[in-house]
């Protein structure tokens, strides 16, 4: 079935690995020509690896292809074609975060200010491991990262994840967190945890970390005393 094109369907194919082990696989099928709206999906987990949370990844790695946005990674340093756009979205980043109480606002970033936060962080040996969300129109609909210095390839650490809210709907921030996963994992081979944190409050993104496999381990409690 997979020596040729299909001509009804575009065909993507997915295996879950266990070091060099092919452990899993599922298949997705999206129409071409009727029942655009549809995708036929099929997961295969053998008996011995169920109960592992592989199906599920794997369903949820079929659920992230987002239609007609793009995702483009890259190591640090943005694009220069998507620099102005990338700037604008984390500029509200703060007030389409969800964090509790937390009395924080919006800050202006400029081409010239996240030029100069990329340049010190390549001066020091931090990777800051990012995947945008490309729209039809070309703007950057959404960002995450993953963070990994130089001097310990084992460790990494989520940045930050935003979706502008115009392109939400699309999952894109799952979309987004596993493609920084995966280009974090073939950039550092011996990368072997990821730490991430959110406000309780934001139930959509943990909503995506526990379909990633995430566990928590610790509750960071933050205050604000206003003077």
């Amino acid at each position: 079935m997979m020596r040729a094109d299909n001509p009804e369907y575009d065909v993507t194919r997915f295996g879950a690995f266990d070091s060099e082990e092919m452990v899993a696989s599922s298949i997705s099928m999206l129409p071409l020509h009727d029942n655009l709206h549809a995708c036929s999906l099929d997961v295969y987990v053998p008996p011995s690896r169920r109960r592992e949370g592989i199906g599920t990844q794997l369903l949820a790695d079929i659920e992230a292809q987002a239609g007609d946005y793009r995702i483009l990674t890259y190591d640090t340093v943005c694009p220069a074609e998507q620099l102005a756009s990338f700037a604008r979205l984390l500029g509200m980043m703060h007030s389409e975060m969800p964090t509790g109480d937390l009395d924080l606002h919006d800050s202006q970033w400029t081409t010239e200010r996240l030029r100069a936060a990329e340049n010190r962080r390549v001066t020091i040996g931090r990777h800051v491991l990012t995947a945008l969300a490309i729209a039809p129109d070309g703007s950057v609909a959404g960002s995450s990262d993953v963070r990994i210095d130089d001097t310990d390839g084992t460790h990494g650490q989520v940045g930050v994840t935003l979706v502008d809210p115009v392109h939400r709907g699309h999952r894109l921030g799952l979309a987004l967190k596993i493609a920084t996963h995966d280009l974090a994992m073939a950039t550092y081979g011996d990368l072997d945890a990821v730490d991430t944190c959110n406000a309780e409050a934001n139930a959509h993104m943990n909503a995506v970390n526990d379909a990633l496999g995430y566990r928590s381990i610790e509750t960071l409690l933050e205050l604000q005393k206003k003077i």
